[in-house]
C-alpha cells in the first residue's frame, strides 16, 4: 500500500501533463482555428486533431514506464517518445484495432440488452446504457490496460533488444560446445 500512494502523486502529476500535452494544447489551437475565416478554420482544426492523434500515440505507453520502470514523469514522456519513435504506425493500428473492438464490444452488448428491458421510454433505456457502460468499463479496461502492456513490452524488446538479451542469457557454454535452448 505504501509503495501505491507513493506512487500516486507521480501518476497524478504525468496524467495532468499529458491532458495538456495531448487535449489542451491542440485544443488551444483549434479554438484560435474558430476565430479564423471558415476557409482557414478547416485545416487549422484538422491539424489540432493530428497533433493530439500524434501525441497521444507518442506518449502511449508513459505510464508503462513510470508504473514498471519506475521512471519519474519527464524520464517516462521521453521513454515514450523514444520507444515509439519508428514504431508509430505500428503503436497506432494496435491501439485503433484495440479501440474499435472495445467500442464493437460495447455496442453489441448494449443493443442485446436494452432491448430487453421492455420498457421504450428515453429515461429508462438511458439509465439502462449508462450502467451497462460502467458495468463493461470494468471487463474492457483491464482489456485496454493489457494491450498497453503488451505494446510497452513488444517496443521494449525491439528498441532495448531485451528479446536478444534473453536469447543469449539462454546460451549455455560448456567447455567448446555451445547449447542453445529456444
Amino acid at each position: 500500500v505504501n509503495n501505491a500512494l507513493h506512487g500516486l502523486p507521480p501518476l497524478v502529476g504525468l496524467t495532468l501533463l499529458m491532458v495538456l500535452l495531448c487535449f489542451v494544447i491542440p485544443g488551444v489551437i483549434a479554438y484560435g482555428g474558430f476565430n479564423l475565416p471558415m476557409t482557414a478554420r478547416r485545416p487549422v482544426v484538422i491539424v489540432a486533431v493530428l497533433l493530439s492523434i500524434y501525441v497521444l500515440v507518442a506518449l502511449s505507453v508513459t505510464w508503462c514506464a513510470l508504473l514498471i520502470d519506475r521512471l519519474a514523469g519527464p524520464r517516462a514522456l521521453l521513454h515514450s517518445l523514444d520507444l515509439v519513435r519508428g514504431n508509430w504506425w505500428r503503436t497506432l493500428l494496435i491501439l485503433a484495432i484495440t479501440t474499435v473492438v472495445m467500442f464493437v464490444f460495447y455496442f453489441v452488448i448494449i443493443a442485446v440488452v436494452a432491448p430487453l428491458i421492455g420498457a421504450m421510454e428515453v429515461a429508462l433505456v438511458a439509465a439502462v446504457t449508462e450502467v451497462l457502460a460502467v458495468a463493461l468499463s470494468a471487463l474492457v479496461a483491464p482489456y485496454f490496460s493489457g494491450t498497453l502492456l503488451a505494446i510497452y513490452g513488444d517496443l521494449q524488446a525491439r528498441r532495448e533488444g531485451a528479446d536478444l538479451e534473453r536469447r543469449i542469457s539462454a546460451v549455455v557454454r560448456i567447455g567448446d560446445h555451445c547449447l542453445v535452448s529456444f
